[in-house]
């Protein structure tokens, strides 16, 4: 009898432990990314930078390049913080507003669930990409239709092997995030999601 519950306690083990190795997103991660848009002017234009998730609702979005600036969220509260140019001459300003309708981290909240069929969207493959097809309500709101998902080629469709990310607008233009340096494991500390405004800059609510 002891025997008999020693292995299926071993089964169930390595079955949570195999569960957990395919899932597709975690909960959270720390990423490099470049991404790459186009203008109001209709030019092709691009930024680097950083990312960090944690599920729920919780992002940063720290652009480094060409010029600073950061959008955290921790799901309640928003910032959207832009650096001065010359922090001899002018401020820095930073717009504090309730957290909604912020199209990344909805969509990687619902990534949660994994490359299926769910409430936020259904699931297309082909051979260049996953592309995730947005209920109309997302649609309206977040104003993005489609979610367009490239993988490494030859390896496992999950979110450690993701090179790029490609929002897909209602007017049909493109987003596109091309991630490196994936951690699925990062240490965020308590106040992580909570942006640090720095002195002198200029609030706006």
């Amino acid at each position: 009898m002891i025997r008999t519950v020693l292995i299926l306690s071993l089964l169930i083990a390595f079955a949570i432990q195999a569960e957990a190795a395919t899932k597709f997103l975690d909960g959270q991660f720390f990423a490099k990314y470049s991404k790459e848009f186009v203008t109001l002017l209709g030019k092709k234009s691009k930024s680097e930078g950083e990312i960090s998730y944690k599920y729920p609702g919780k992002l940063i979005l720290k652009q480094i390049v060409p010029d600073e600036s950061q959008l955290v969220t921790n799901g309640e509260t928003a910032w959207y913080y832009n650096a001065p140019f010359d922090p001899e001459l002018e401020k820095g300003e930073v717009t504090i507003s309730k957290a909604k309708d912020l199209p990344l981290t909805e969509i990687l909240d619902s990534l949660q669930a994994g490359l299926k069929d769910g409430p936020s969207y259904t699931v297309k493959k082909n051979d260049l990409f996953v592309e995730l097809l947005l209920v109309d309500k997302l649609v309206q709101r977040l104003e993005v239709k489609a979610v367009k998902l490239f993988f490494a080629k030859d390896m496992a469709q999950l979110f450690q092997h993701l090179e790029k990310l490609v929002l897909v607008k209602n007017n049909s233009s493109e987003e596109e995030y091309k991630f490196e340096k994936i951690d699925l494991k990062p240490k965020f500390g308590k106040d992580h999601f909570v942006f640090q405004i720095p002195e002198g800059t200029k609030i706006n609510r």
